[in-house]
């Protein structure tokens, strides 16, 4: 994956220095949501494709020992992307999205491919105020 999109480069930014979060505060953090579908639909997309690349990864649940989250397989993480669309509402009162599926939210977290990318991102884009520069 040569070309990431910018929202593909913020996702990744984001993560430079926590490393994980959670879908619905990655999504209300790397855009301006306005409560649209199609907000859902470029996040899956984005993520499909940093997946698909070896930059994230999608857990669900901790290591009981370590409170690490656990990454689970490309397959099981693909299929779980894939029903985000459904799994966050619109907030009107709070202008955001809320995870509406049980107490554990989906978790991305960075690779350390995704970690030396989210550096060279910084490095030659910087932040801005308004956030990454086109």
């Amino acid at each position: 994956m040569s070309s990431l999109t910018s929202l593909q480069r913020r996702i990744l930014v984001a993560f430079e220095e926590a490393g994980e979060e959670n879908f619905t505060a990655l999504t209300n953090t790397v855009n301006k949501p306005l409560g649209l579908p199609a907000e859902l639909r470029h996040m899956q997309d984005a993520l499909k494709e940093l997946l698909e690349a070896g930059l994230i990864q999608m857990a669900e649940s901790r290591d009981v020992a370590s409170r690490m989250w656990v990454p689970v397989p490309m397959a099981t993480a693909s299929v779980l992307i894939g029903a985000l669309e459904t799994a966050c509402t619109w907030s009107q009162r709070e202008n955001l999205w809320i995870w509406n599926r049980g107490p554990v939210r989906l978790q991305v977290l960075i690779t350390e491919a995704g970690k030396e990318r989210s550096r060279e991102i910084l490095s030659k884009e910087g932040w801005s105020e308004g956030g990454l520069r086109s």
